[in-house]
């Protein structure tokens, strides 16, 4: 791999030899959904970069969607050039990284901890910029009431909370999607649903493990139509268990700090703040408890023409690691809203869930709105219509074998796939 990042010169050198040389520089920025009208911490220290850097102006993109690919990305030639950084999920980074289409970053791995996402053979090949976390939400009403502490402990603490509501009549909403079965089998069960390269599902989806995921998440027995909402738009309607939370019609909830309905963009953790009676917990299980999280970063394009300050831009932003997660935790959680989250106790929660995550092995892109872009994934609906879980994730671990080959053997397919999933995808 060529890496243009990787210097000898510290930092205070290698600009000093750029602002000796008396030019200006243009480093571009692709970043997907971020709005700067707003105040985030992530836009306004990359703008507090550009203000120390005299030779350098920093030019922000923003995308609507990143289910459209960047052209430098498919070795195309866009209208505006190609990017210097540009933000991608992990998965589009690891294959675009197998295509030879990303620099690798000289970054200390042990200082970063979590916060870098690396290659299948172990190279540093982006910083995580957005991390999007599950929480626990439950209604704090229906617990006092029924005497039950907030579901922040052990599994057997969870599965009797489950069990207290359930025979008192209450609903709990843990859907069987592909973020919850992957959370369930690595924390509860010791298992994974891919490989180590995160392209190999064989073996791994389809192990014991999983498929005690799959049947505990059964047994939970959340069913998507019990909570299904009139939408706004003419045509089909949408699922949202949270407003159901609110209304008290669910007393327990697993999702993500920023959600969505089909139909309108929802900051799950911005609306519990204005509502007393919501309360956000740690997913249970313990301090070995692994979040699962819809993740983006920043990576740099082999094309980049300004790889050498992109490189410096990120060494910048993770020069304090602790004001990093912060950063990432506001960018997240502010993402299309004009509030801020002013709940300290919430807003902890929601930091310590960022600091012991993974990245969501099948987020396939990363959009505005941070979709759960799981719409390849039925078993759910599946399972729960009587058909055994061991048979359903062998067939899903296969397809999706299928379809990693495809995308490693051209970035293109990839591109294609999330953009029109009938023309490439067999889901």
């Amino acid at each position: 791999m060529l890496s243009a990042c990787q210097s000898s010169h510290s930092n205070e050198e290698s600009w000093l030899e750029l602002e000796g040389e008396g030019l200006t520089r243009t480093l571009t920025i692709e970043l997907v959904g971020l709005r700067s009208d707003q105040d985030k911490q992530l836009y306004d220290k990359i703008r507090q970069y550009d203000e120390e850097r005299l030779n350098v102006e920093v030019e922000i993109r923003q995308k609507g969607s990143g289910q459209n690919l960047s052209p430098s990305l498919l070795g195309k030639s866009g209208r505006e050039g190609p990017p210097d950084l540009i933000e991608l999920t992990p998965n589009m980074m690891k294959m675009a990284y197998h295509q030879g289409l990303l620099e690798t970053l000289n970054m200390n791995e042990s200082r970063m901890r979590e916060l870098v996402i690396t290659s299948p053979d172990g190279y540093v090949i982006g910083v995580k910029s957005k991390v999007n976390p599950l929480v626990v939400y439950y209604h704090q009403d229906i617990f006092q009431k029924l005497g039950l502490e907030a579901p922040s402990g052990d599994w057997d603490m969870l599965d009797h909370t489950i069990i207290a509501l359930k025979e008192a009549g209450e609903h709990v909403y843990i859907n069987l999607y592909l973020h919850t079965l992957e959370w369930v089998t690595n924390s509860r069960y010791g298992g994974q649903i891919v490989d180590a390269s995160g392209t190999v599902f064989g073996g791994y989806l389809d192990s014991g493990e999983a498929v005690q995921a799959a049947e505990w998440l059964a047994w939970v027995g959340s069913r998507k139509e019990d909570y299904e909402l009139p939408s706004s738009n003419a045509g089909s309607p949408s699922y949202e268990p949270f407003h159901h939370l609110i209304e008290g019609n669910v007393a327990l909830a697993v999702d993500y700090a920023y959600g969505r309905r089909y139909d309108r963009k929802i900051n799950y953790a911005i609306i519990a703040q204005s509502n007393d009676r919501i309360g956000i917990a740690p997913l249970p299980g313990g301090v070995d408890t692994v979040n699962v999280a819809h993740t983006a970063g920043l990576a740099i394009p082999s094309g980049s023409p300004n790889a050498d300050i992109a490189m410096e831009l990120l060494r910048y932003l993770t020069e304090d690691v602790e004001a990093y997660y912060d950063e990432i935790a506001t960018y997240t959680l502010q993402a299309d809203s004009d509030e801020t989250v002013q709940d300290p106790a919430g807003y902890a929660v929601v930091l310590g869930e960022i600091k012991r995550s993974k990245p969501s092995s099948l987020l396939f892109y990363e959009d505005q709105h941070h979709g759960r872009n799981d719409r390849f994934f039925h078993m759910g609906e599946e399972v729960m219509s009587g058909q055994p879980a061991a048979a359903l994730l062998a067939r899903y671990a296969s397809r999706f074998d299928e379809q990693f080959k495809l995308f490693q053997e051209d970035f293109l397919n990839y591109s294609q796939c999330i953009e029109q999933p009938s023309s490439v995808c067999n889901w």
